[in-house]
């Protein structure tokens, strides 16, 4: 099984240049409530993607699968089981909690 690869610099660029800086969550302090649900267990994201359109979740899956780094869809976060929600292995976090978000 091939292992997952650490969200870098050039992986950043290319979901920056995807989606759009301001849809990309960086700042720990602000991926802090992406990396646990309503459970105890804690998996922080290396980032979060806020997208506001449904090509914008097409790019990310896309560049996912060319740079192989794991995404985790997030709702609402209300799940209490700690592992339905939290990402998987670090990776990106695709936040879809807004209702003008395409994810909801």
């Amino acid at each position: 099984m091939r292992s997952y690869s650490p969200i870098n610099d050039d992986i950043i660029q290319s979901l920056v240049n995807a989606v759009g800086s301001d849809c990309i969550i960086q700042d720990l302090e602000k991926r802090g409530p992406f990396g646990r649900d309503a459970g105890e267990d804690v998996r922080m994201p290396d980032l979060v993607v806020e997208p506001t359109r449904s090509e914008q979740i097409q790019e990310v899956m896309r560049l996912a699968d060319r740079f192989h780094f794991p995404v985790t869809p997030r709702g609402a976060r209300h799940g209490s089981c700690g592992r339905g929600g939290s990402a998987f292995r670090r990776g990106v976090a695709v936040a879809c909690r807004y209702e003008s978000n395409p994810c909801g």
